[in-house]
């Protein structure tokens, strides 16, 4: 005989004891049925498939069809829904990249990350981690990102996180260069004297900006007080006076503008005395 419990079939032997059990369903392939499984005298199970649904039983003993019970509709039950993602956090990594964590959805085997440029609009799927933390890599430094998250499991997905956003900032730049010793920057003397500029090379510029930081140091020569000039690759940016002569140094401090990049320090005679470039600093915060 065939008994039915919510999720297993059981086969009893009859008392004449048949030589083997057949089960078939009708509802895999129609009014010829599918053999789940034969088994000789002895209880035997067969997992029901997802769903509700009358489940016909045919019972053959060799061959012969024993009759058979049905089992009443069984329900598998649905599996819990998913919690949406929650105490999400976007911070800078880098100059190109940001971290984006939440806390670990129960019952979730990955989750789906959204990038979107104003947090209203145009997102898009840039990930799918299976644990609660996502790097972002590849980005435009100085801008900002905006990010969403969802946890997954099969088919099924959870609502949004809340929206959360972060900005990749331009990593802190700071070179130092060394002038010349006693070299001298001055004016045309003669053809065998003719005037003369220093180059320092600063390199890898993080960004174009205005808002550099500088620091030079110089010594002077005796003479008249006069001034000096800085051009950044060939345009003069500074104008400085130089002191009449000690035998001891000065240091002048500003801002000057680079771009991004590689640039090229020219430091110019303009008038009066000589003076040696000792020193050249350029240094700017991380930031915007």
């Amino acid at each position: 005989m065939a008994e039915g419990t919510q999720n297993n079939i059981r086969i009893k032997a009859s008392p004449s004891g048949p030589v083997a059990y057949t089960v078939r369903t009708t509802r895999e392939t129609g009014t010829n049925g599918f053999p789940l499984t034969t088994q000789g005298n002895a209880a035997m199970a067969a997992a029901i498939k997802a769903g509700t649904y009358p489940f016909p039983l045919v019972v053959e003993d060799n061959g012969a069809v024993i009759p058979a019970n049905t089992v009443p509709p069984t329900t598998k039950p649905a599996a819990p829904a998913l919690s949406a993602p929650t105490n999400v956090s976007a911070a800078t990594a880098s100059g190109t990249s940001i971290n984006i964590t939440w806390n670990a959805v129960s019952g979730a085997s990955g989750y789906q990350i959204e990038r979107s440029s104003n947090g209203s609009s145009g997102w898009t799927q840039i990930g799918t981690p299976t644990t609660a933390l996502y790097s972002d890599t590849g980005l435009t430094t100085g801008s900002t990102y905006f990010y969403r998250v969802r946890a997954t499991s099969g088919s099924a997905t959870s609502g949004y996180s809340s929206v959360v956003n972060a900005a990749t900032s331009y990593p802190a730049y700071s070179q130092t260069k060394q002038g010349i010793a006693n070299f001298y920057v001055h004016s045309y003397e003669s053809p065998t004297n003719p005037a003369t500029t220093e180059d320092m090379p600063f390199t890898n510029a993080p960004k174009t900006a205005s808002d550099y930081n500088f620091s030079f140091t110089y010594q002077s020569n005796q003479g008249s007080p006069g001034q000096g000039g800085i051009k950044v690759n060939g345009v003069r940016q500074i104008t400085f006076n130089t002191e009449v002569a000690d035998g001891g140094t000065r240091t002048i401090t500003g801002t000057i503008s680079l771009q991004q990049g590689d640039n090229l320090i020219t430091f110019e005679y303009v008038s009066g005395v000589w003076y040696n470039p000792r020193s050249m600093t350029i240094s700017r915060a991380a930031g915007a």
